[in-house]
């Protein structure tokens, strides 16, 4: 049985969350920026090739947080009940913050109003936003797990996961683009395929209890950065042997829908790689406190900061409203307008939650 412990305040995993919502942004706009001329696609593919690892990063840091702050509370069933009951109260902020995000694509992009109806109801996946619908389905599922994982030892939970991942993926890499279920989409093939990349939350979870056992931060440095090095290394020689275009297939996700096995060995990797590099960097007296500051505030508010950074759609409508036609640096103008605009909300709702005496 695992012993119940007071953990501190991880500083560096609300920069880091930050920083992952960050990454986001850059995979979302990126490709507007290569077609308005500001970026080559040759430096566009190296960025999107690298900044694939978003969505593992994301997912994997939402594993190592839940595990971080439930370990040693869960070893009971009433430890247990907690957390559901913890899970319950998330999750119908995940749902409206979907919702919300496919209202704002939708009025950002006025040919997508006519299934609109049908994508807020789930009769039809949104265009934007769906990785929501991952999350949601990975908090009600992670309580359980958690509970499977600290009462179990590795010999037995191992093979399990293994298990779902293959035959998950198996069943993936077999869907026709001539089926049309929404449910076997959602589990094994579209964009966040839910159970091959439950995976990486499965993986945050064990890092967390790594990190928990490994005795001092120079040895948590040391093994997580050895580890992220040796994941990245076996994945990319993999990938390098499955294609003779590896940068293309990478920048296209080509792997992603479902996540091979060696495109989640690099990218976990580069998740534990980046996520060490923050963790150090922001230990550090020399890392920019301004900095610090503006990462810290998007990590304490991640879902409304993914919620609110689809408002950038509305870069050329505003544009289009005010000048009449597109314009490059009109456009970045206003772009920028916005991100100080989310800014600000965040930092009102940090201020709100600090006010009511709430934990931000």
């Amino acid at each position: 049985m695992i012993v119940n412990k007071k953990k501190p305040r991880l500083v560096w995993l609300d920069s880091l969350r930050g920083f992952a919502i960050l990454f986001l942004i850059v995979m979302h706009y990126i490709g507007a920026v290569e077609s308005r001329g500001l970026v080559s696609p040759e430096i566009v593919e190296y960025i999107k090739s690298i900044f694939r690892v978003a969505t593992p990063l994301f997912i994997t840091v939402f594993g190592f947080t839940i595990s971080y702050i439930f370990y040693g509370k869960v070893s009971e069933p009433k430890g247990l009940k907690k957390l559901i009951l913890w899970s319950f109260r998330r999750l119908p902020k995940v749902l409206l913050g979907r919702e919300v995000i496919v209202l704002l694509y939708s009025f950002s992009h006025p040919e997508q109003l006519t299934s609109l109806i049908d994508v807020l109801l789930y009769k039809q996946f949104s265009q934007a936003g769906e990785i929501l619908t991952f999350y949601f389905l990975a908090i009600l599922l992670t309580p359980y797990v958690l509970y499977f994982i600290f009462n179990n030892r590795l010999v037995v939970t191992l093979p399990v996961f293994s298990i779902l991942y293959i035959s998950s993926y198996l069943i993936g890499i077999n869907y026709s683009t001539d089926d049309n279920g929404a449910l076997f989409r959602l589990f094994f093939y579209d964009v966040y395929p839910f159970f091959p990349f439950y995976c990486c939350v499965i993986f945050g979870i064990y890092l967390a209890i790594l990190y928990f056992k490994i005795e001092s931060d120079k040895k948590r440095l040391v093994y997580f950065f050895v580890l992220s090095l040796c994941m990245m290394s076996i994945g990319l020689f993999y990938l390098n042997s499955l294609t003779s275009t590896l940068l293309q297939d990478l920048s296209s996700a080509y792997f992603k829908a479902p996540p091979h096995p060696a495109y989640l060995l690099l990218y976990i990797g580069g998740a534990i790689f980046i996520s060490t590099l923050i963790g150090l960097s922001v230990s550090s007296k020399f890392f920019p406190t301004s900095l610090k500051y503006v990462l810290s505030i998007i990590g304490k508010n991640s879902l409304l900061a993914y919620v609110l950074h689809y408002l950038l759609h509305f870069t050329v409508p505003i544009t289009l409203f005010f000048i009449g036609n597109k314009n490059t640096y009109f456009e970045v103008l206003i772009f920028i307008g916005i991100l100080f605009l989310i800014f600000f909300l965040l930092q009102k709702m940090t201020n709100y939650k600090a006010n009511e005496g709430r934990v931000v």
